[in-house]
């Protein structure tokens, strides 16, 4: 992922106030994090006491107040929502003769219907235990690992797959 320069300049900018400020508190005596969850609740309090309440030379004012200014912008997410599949990963995939796919080098079976069309599959690429498999908005249920001896007694299985 590239940043634009305006945006990298400004995360190098709060990293160099947290690395000048709040990093340096904590090398006061006394001021040290024991464990992990201690660093977390002294960060926490950092920003909330210091870093938010202090006015930004770029702005003219602090990030609270120019939070709130627009506040009414935000708009809530239902809760109900499952937030990981906002970040599931799409791939568009030719289902071969055989009913099969190819995702990450292994083989994952689809419903023969869909044999020859081209299908999308969304998933979370760090688990690939639920792939989901739709045609033209349609699902058509979840993607299943390939059973290897079974597949190889179906007819038609050296079929093209086209790669997205």
């Amino acid at each position: 992922m590239q940043c634009a320069p305006l945006s990298k300049g400004k995360a190098e900018r709060v990293l160099f106030t947290i690395q000048q400020d709040f990093e340096a508190g904590l090398r006061l005596p006394g001021q040290g994090a024991g464990n992990l969850a201690e660093l977390n609740a002294k960060f926490s309090l950092w920003l909330q006491s210091v870093y938010h309440a202090r006015v930004h030379s770029s702005t003219g004012m602090t990030p609270t107040e120019r939070y709130q200014r627009g506040a009414h912008l935000v708009k809530s997410l239902d809760p109900h929502l499952d937030l990981d599949q906002l970040f599931y990963h799409q791939l568009t995939r030719t289902v071969r003769r055989d009913g099969t796919v190819r995702l990450e080098n292994q083989l994952y079976e689809v419903d023969l219907s869909l044999r020859t069309l081209t299908v999308q599959l969304r998933f979370d690429p760090f688990h690939l235990d639920r792939i989901e498999v739709t045609y033209r908005g349609t699902a058509f249920g979840l993607a299943k690992p390939v059973n290897a001896q079974l597949n190889s007694q179906i007819q038609g299985g050296s079929a093209y797959e086209k790669r997205a």
